[in-house]
């Protein structure tokens, strides 16, 4: 936990930073906290173990995919791209861990999935399938909270659909996602965390849009998702909140 803190904390710095070299720092930083807690890592096989290994490369994934977005934020997209590749590796090994954990392998599956379609790597239907069928799993049988974020993970993974199943009809997308959303809406209430953290996500999807051509055509679908998010309030996709927020 407190390394999780010291590194989220590194990135509020980057993200906040006057220039260029504060920002750097900051990075360097968080790498070098995610590097402490890799070196402490165990190396058994046992589900406790695997489940430790598989939250740090989780937590990897998260933090590099943030200083990637970063960087192309600020216009310096080629460290932008390495940077996205090496997150993506993260979650890989972060999958290969959660292998024994289905519980936890839609989530991490998920932000493969749109990194693979951000980079522009061939489609992975098999991947696509198996989380959807873990996340509509874990919704059929959820309550309360487990069950809001499995709303959140298939309405994410409905919309990844254009990409990793191109032959669903953008049209019939919107509807399910559409579904999703309100219905984790009704469930938990207008400014519960559930809520704006899901439609933070599809937010960013909004602005992912402008950086990767093959996110275009989630663009309407995410705007339509954060929608269905705010009836209430009236926030709409072009109230962008700061991408790594």
């Amino acid at each position: 936990r407190q390394t999780r803190w010291a590194i989220n904390i590194s990135l509020d710095r980057a993200d906040d930073a006057a220039n260029e070299y504060e920002m750097n720092i900051a990075l360097e930083t968080a790498r070098e906290w995610l590097d402490f807690w890799k070196s402490r890592l165990p190396e058994g096989d046992g589900v406790k173990d695997r489940t430790r290994r598989a939250e740090c490369y989780g937590i990897c994934g998260s933090t590099l995919k943030r200083i990637g977005l970063l960087h192309y934020h600020r216009k310096v997209e080629i460290s932008g791209q390495t940077t996205l590749k090496q997150s993506l590796a993260a979650y890989r090994k972060a999958m290969e861990q959660w292998a024994v954990d289905e519980e936890k392998y839609h989530w991490v599956a998920t932000q493969a999935l749109f990194l693979i379609a951000a980079l522009g790597q061939p489609p992975e239907p098999e991947t696509f399938l198996l989380a959807h069928k873990l996340a509509e799993r874990d919704l059929n049988r959820g309550s309360g909270a487990l069950k809001a974020w499995g709303y959140g993970t298939m309405a994410e993974l409905e919309m990844l659909a254009m990409y990793h199943k191109p032959d669903r009809k953008a049209e019939d997308v919107r509807k399910v996602v559409e579904e999703h959303c309100s219905a984790l809406f009704k469930l938990m209430g207008e400014g519960s965390f559930e809520v704006d953290s899901t439609r933070r996500q599809f937010q960013r999807y909004i602005e992912y849009s402008n950086y990767w051509k093959e996110l275009e055509v989630c663009r309407p679908i995410a705007e339509k998702a954060v929608e269905a998010l705010s009836p209430i309030s009236g926030i709409s996709h072009s109230n962008l909140p700061d991408y790594a927020r």
